[in-house]
């Protein structure tokens, strides 16, 4: 899977920073030190500069993806750092963990790359276990790889979900744009095509089949007309501005991945293990409390995907989490998964999800007041457990999600705009240049059935009206699709009744770069035929060193500002590392370079 192409976007958006949101868990790491007690003047220095490196290196990783750079560099670096630093700091397990977080945006959404980088990731992890004390053994161990394991399978759902999206965006898009245009297009090139027929037919009444003709031309400019218009209305929408049809399908198959995050309610079992296990009725408790975690979870993952509302799962969550929180203090983790949850609930709603946040963190206030009251013995660890950490998480776990949210949003209405533009140029190319030589061939033969007809020539000109208006029908919807190219022979011939002098050269293209430099070939012929009033016309297509050069000059009026069909070859071209020079030295002369790209074996 690979990330959409820098095109989509000419400008490069300003960095979005929420992710660094996540950084503030570094605090856990001198906090730790402080706790432990007893460090001295080097390891504070040590820590310090530690936590300002995992600041850099997760900044370095926001930037990188965001401006589409490599940085494999990154997670290697905290491993690094997070080393030695874990042998007098157990915090320093968030090096590792933030590690396996970045790694699959770091091999952009490869499972199987991002596999083998975990393995290795784990296989260190397991290193530290041999090399550190006993007491802390099984941290490293069991716990720190799995927590990697697991947030490396969330980061890779949410790296495929956000590149996947563009293509649900492409799809909304052209789904759209090919209802709104199929029925007018086809409606109007089925008419032509009919009326055609008929002035064939009515060619022994010259008069007769001039009406006809003038009719196609009729057609074929008011459908010009309405194409132009839609194509100006499709690049003047804002992105996000049709969100509301973009709906995830009711039908499409669930994905679910998310569900990798359902490991976490282990330590619901493990936790009551470790304070002491209980009853056989306690341990039922415990289980039916893991399968309603898992169940509520299946549930938000479904009603995310269908769109339905699920904000009963995040108050369900917590309350399930009071009743164990007693006996279990990995009972928070009900809280956190609620706070995750909010986010998605509100669709990224930023205020909605800041007052839910709220709801919560008060309700882990309440229960840690609640819980230090009923053991009085354990007061200051509650405290410091409900009133310090779990808020903490809660809201990291929240700002992180929400910007996951609203990430993906923003690249789904981001994907639509890139997707309009397109079509938009695809249209003017390729629709806007078969109307306007429907309008042109019927204002000919038109003038061919006038005073002194000329029935053969005539009939010609309306033989190819048919022609390609049959070939028009099958081109709306594969333009709208983007499943059509155009070779650069077609083009040529295409050109060949205009040009006077036509040269080329034998050029080993690929199918894509035929289809861009075949469309800027039949703008670049549109507007001799349309604007320039030229009696010559000279199109050289050659190689130059890495380059392919297409140059387009006629002997016509020139001058004139470049219009939408020229900016939108010349976006075009210039995406794919090219350029596009126009000059007017007597005439016009058009010329087009772009890098030639090796075909693939």
């Amino acid at each position: 899977m690979t990330r959409s192409p820098a095109s989509d976007h000419a400008v490069a958006p300003p960095i979005r920073w929420w992710a660094m949101t996540f950084s503030i868990l570094a605090v856990y790491v001198p906090l730790a030190l402080l706790k432990r007690g007893g460090a001295s003047s080097l390891e504070w220095v040590l820590t310090a500069a530690a936590m300002l490196a995992f600041i850099g290196l997760n900044a370095a990783a926001v930037a990188c993806w965001q401006r589409q750079r490599p940085f494999r560099w990154v997670p290697g670096l905290l491993v690094v750092i997070g080393f030695p630093l874990a042998s007098g700091n157990a915090a320093a397990l968030i090096f590792f963990t933030f590690a396996a977080t970045i790694l699959p945006w770091a091999e952009n959404g490869a499972t199987t790359c991002t596999a083998k980088s975990l393995a290795l990731l784990i296989a260190v992890e397991w290193l530290r276990a041999w090399t550190a004390p006993a007491e802390i053994a099984a941290l490293w161990w069991i716990d720190v790889p799995i927590f990697s394991a697991v947030n490396a399978a969330g980061s890779l759902w949410v790296v495929r979900m956000t590149l996947g999206i563009r293509q649900l965006g492409h799809a909304a898009a052209r789904e759209r744009i090919a209802s709104e245009l199929t029925a007018v297009l086809d409606g109007a090139l089925i008419h032509i095509v009919g009326e055609s027929e008929r002035a064939q037919r009515s060619m022994a009444r010259p008069d007769d089949a001039r009406r006809h003709v003038d009719q196609i031309q009729a057609i074929a400019r008011r459908a010009l007309a309405e194409v132009r218009a839609r194509i100006r209305d499709y690049r003047a929408e804002a992105p996000g501005s049709d969100d509301k049809r973009a709906e995830l399908s009711a039908t499409a198959p669930i994905n679910w991945w998310p569900m990798i995050f359902a490991i976490y309610i282990v330590y619901l079992p493990l936790g009551f293990q470790r304070s002491g296990g209980g009853s056989a009725i306690e341990w039922l408790a415990v289980d039916l409390g893991v399968a309603a975690f898992v169940a509520l979870l299946a549930i938000a993952v479904v009603f995310w995907q269908r769109r339905r509302p699920f904000l009963w799962v995040v108050g369900a969550l917590p309350l399930l989490g009071a009743l164990f929180a007693e006996r279990v203090p990995t009972a928070a983790l009900f809280f956190t998964f609620a706070a995750a949850l909010v986010p998605w609930a509100v669709n990224g709603d930023i205020r909605r999800t800041l007052s839910f946040v709220a709801l919560l963190i008060a309700a882990e206030l309440l229960t840690g007041l609640w819980l230090a009251s009923r053991l009085p013995a354990q007061a200051t660890g509650l405290k410091a457990w409900w009133w310090a950490t779990i808020p903490i998480f809660t809201a990291i776990e929240a700002a992180g999600y929400l910007w996951a949210v609203r990430m993906s949003l923003r690249h789904l209405a981001l994907a639509k705009a890139a997707e309009r533009e397109r079509i938009a140029r695809d249209l003017h190319d390729v629709i806007g240049h078969t109307l306007s030589l429907i309008a042109l061939k019927s204002e000919l033969a038109g003038r061919l059935l006038v005073e002194h007809p000329d029935i053969p020539r005539a009939q010609a000109e309306i033989t190819d009206i048919q022609q390609v208006s049959r070939h028009a029908l099958a081109e709306v919807l594969s333009t709208i699709l983007g499943e059509r190219v155009e070779t650069l022979e077609r083009e040529l011939e295409r050109a060949a009744g205009v040009a006077l002098d036509c040269r080329q050269e034998v050029l080993n293209l690929g199918s894509a770069q035929q289809g861009i430099i075949g469309l800027a070939l039949r703008e670049a012929v549109t507007n001799v035929v349309r604007h320039a009033q030229a009696r010559r016309c000279s199109i050289r297509l050659q190689q130059e060193h890495d380059l392919c050069v297409l140059e387009v000059q006629d002997d016509g009026c020139g001058g004139g500002v470049e219009g939408s069909g020229l900016q939108g070859m010349r976006e075009r071209i210039e995406a794919l590392g090219g350029s596009v020079l126009r000059e007017m030295p007597a005439g016009t002369r058009l010329t087009v370079r772009l890098p030639v790209l090796p075909l693939s074996p």
